[in-house]
């Protein structure tokens, strides 16, 4: 009979001997150093591990990362753990749910799982009773919308040193922070002004059958987002040079939209609070910044 692997808590300097596991994810999409991004402290809520580890004596045999975070939502601090990176050899899969039992020491987090294998949502909804957070994204294609607030300027601010940083002004001091943790990624940060007060954006640009379009990632009024949707839809894809935005079907909260389009995911994205709602979930320091789109 096969010895059983122990859990411990996987570290930095054990990046080498697990990224071997994660070659069998076999997504060329997603480079080393990205794959490193998840031992890595990024924004400093790591508290000394990044995740937790299978190991039969010298060997490392699974590997999940727990990428930890604190956000405000509803004027009030959240914990988050993003799960990620859920890996097992073969032949000690039997063991696989061991790496997720400190999940049941995190009771003041909110665990997400974003993208579940077809095993792992079985697993994380039986024995974990992670709930569905979405299960579709919207393809919002660019339509023009002639209003007041069209005409409006929309201030883009992009990581670039010689770049006018003014509307960070218009930014509170946690979008700012936001902004300074997010900035070194692949992203968009958009602020819009308005009579209602400012809308703080950010976007990544993935493309939907070779077609460039905006994924929304964060916004900082659900209430402004939806009001300004209209407008939105046709200034975004502009000033980014678009075909169209792509929202998570919960940040909609019901909104009819026109001549959208819907895509599945390949897997329910899936949670669990005990007070959040899926809406109030966003991608705000999680595996799609690490890992990208």
């Amino acid at each position: 009979m096969k010895n059983a692997p122990t859990v411990e808590k996987a570290r930095a300097e054990d990046f080498e001997k697990v990224y071997p596991l994660l070659l069998d994810f076999n997504n060329p999409k997603i480079a080393k150093t990205q794959w490193q991004r998840l031992f890595t402290d990024n924004w400093h809520f790591q508290k000394e591990f990044c995740g937790y580890k299978l190991v039969l004596g010298d060997q490392t045999v699974g590997f999940i990362a727990y990428i930890l975070s604190k956000k405000l939502i509803n004027e009030k601090w959240e914990n988050f753990c993003n799960i990620s990176g859920w890996i097992v050899k073969p032949e000690y899969r039997s063991s696989s749910v061991d790496l997720l039992y400190p999940l049941l020491e995190l009771k003041d987090h909110t665990i997400i799982s974003f993208t579940p294998t077809v095993g792992a949502y079985k697993v994380e909804t039986r024995l974990f009773k992670l709930k569905i957070l979405d299960n579709y994204e919207v393809i919002i294609p660019m339509l023009p919308w002639f209003s007041v607030f069209s005409r409006k300027k929309f201030k883009v601010i992009t990581p670039c040193k010689n770049q006018d940083e003014s509307p960070l002004q218009l930014l509170s001091d946690y979008e700012r922070k936001i902004f300074r943790d997010h900035e070194k990624f692949d992203c968009h940060h958009l602020v819009v002004t308005s009579k209602r007060g400012n809308l703080y954006m950010i976007f990544k640009r993935i493309y939907k059958r070779d077609q460039p379009f905006a994924k929304l990632y964060y916004m900082s009024s659900p209430g402004l987002f939806l009001h300004y949707l209209h407008d939105i839809r046709f200034r975004i894809p502009l000033v980014l040079k678009t075909m169209g935005l792509v929202v998570d079907s919960r940040f909609l909260q019901g909104r009819t939209i026109h001549f959208k389009k819907t895509k599945n995911f390949y897997m329910p994205m899936l949670y669990r609070s005990d007070h959040l709602q899926p809406h109030d979930v966003d991608y705000l320091y999680s595996e799609f910044f690490l890992l990208g789109a």
